[in-house]
């Protein structure tokens, strides 16, 4: 009897997580589709070796605001996601400490694209590679407040 509870107990946790996983796709999804900003990454998978540099493009449509902030995140397997920056169109990014050194970024205002240049790639830089954009703090509304790319960059680094 104590096997069937536990299997009962470990199919309810799976069905949970199933759920949670699903409820997160939708809910990403969705902010995706609210409102009238985008942003498309443009390369789903990177291959580069230890130490070589790597540029990552990611185009913006921002039509509910005129100066977005823009953000880079990156998120290991089985960790919390990680921010690297947040830029506008000023160009003076604000970097994580890690960042500080090797993640570059700019906006180019006329073809509303942001790239990431991460110099020197190490293995522990292996990760999926996010772009967001959101509103000004002025500009916050009860609209979805941030715009998660449809796709993400996988950047894998071999020694």
């Amino acid at each position: 009897m104590f096997q069937r509870h536990y299997k009962s107990l470990y199919q309810i946790q799976r069905l949970l997580k199933l759920l949670l996983w699903h409820s997160t796709l939708l809910f990403v999804w969705f902010l995706g589709h609210c409102g009238g900003d985008a942003v498309t990454q443009l390369q789903s998978t990177v291959k580069v070796n230890e130490g070589e540099d790597v540029y990552l493009q990611c185009n913006y449509t921002a039509t509910t605001t005129s100066d977005p902030d823009l953000y880079w995140y990156r998120h290991h397997p089985n960790k919390a996601p990680e921010y690297i920056l947040w830029t506008d169109k000023s160009n003076n990014p604000r970097h994580a400490d890690f960042a500080t050194d090797r993640f570059i970024t700019h906006v180019e205002e006329a073809e509303r694209t942001v790239p990431l240049n991460l110099s020197q790639v190490r293995v522990a830089d292996s990760a999926v590679y996010y772009y967001a954009l959101s509103r000004t703090e002025a500009q916050i509304s009860d609209a979805a407040l941030q715009k998660l790319g449809p796709m993400h960059v996988y950047v894998s680094c071999v020694s």
